[in-house]
């Protein structure tokens, strides 16, 4: 194995040890310290792979944005109505349901650069979601987007009052449902 190789590798222990603990115990919970050793490496290592705990945090949220890229690449052409949009916004969600969850719950106690990624996170569904919502709906972006999120992130805020974890792989189905039923009694289908 050459050198890159093993930057690579080590930079791939740091990120998985990361997302594990951020999942378990929420980003505030976690330092560098910590996932030092998860990874089996040193902290020093892990500054020389990021420059900081924020970097570090950013970097692991991405995956989420690019697992959501992968899937959308995969199945994005294939997705014709709202519902395969949403039930596959929510697939994703649920892969990364505790990662996601300690993160919308903690964003505001993390740097300024973190909640960047909240931006890029929230621009990157709103955008795929726009295609769906241009097609069948006549409200506005801002207000459907913004059901949803608030939908979504009202359940999983409140986990604990609803089934505890794993509630988006139990209950994607129902959400969408209902959801659609708002906005098709509420006459906002075109």
């Amino acid at each position: 194995m050459n050198r890159e190789e093993k930057k690579a590798l080590t930079k791939s222990k740091i990120l998985s040890a990361a997302e594990k603990l951020y999942s378990e115990k929420g980003f505030v919970e976690v330092s560098i310290e910590e996932v030092s050793k998860a990874a089996g490496v040193g902290k020093g290592t892990v500054f020389l792979h990021f420059g900081n705990q924020d970097e570090l945090m950013g970097t692991v949220l991405s995956q989420l944005l690019e697992t959501f890229d992968q899937e959308m690449e995969k199945k994005g052409h294939e997705l014709a109505t709202l519902e395969e949009y949403l039930l596959l916004h929510l697939s994703v969600l649920a892969y990364h349901e505790d990662l996601y969850f300690h993160f919308i719950t903690q964003r505001l106690l993390l740097g300024k650069s973190v909640n960047y990624t909240y931006i890029g996170l929230q621009a990157a569904f709103s955008h795929h979601f726009e295609k769906c919502v241009k097609r069948e709906l006549s409200l506005p972006l801002d207000v459907v987007f913004t059901s949803w999120i608030g939908m979504v992130h009202y359940y999983l805020e409140n986990r604990d009052l609803f089934g505890g974890k794993n509630i988006i792989s139990k209950n994607k189905e129902k959400w969408v449902a209902h959801y659609l039923i708002l906005l098709n009694e509420g006459g906002i289908k075109k």
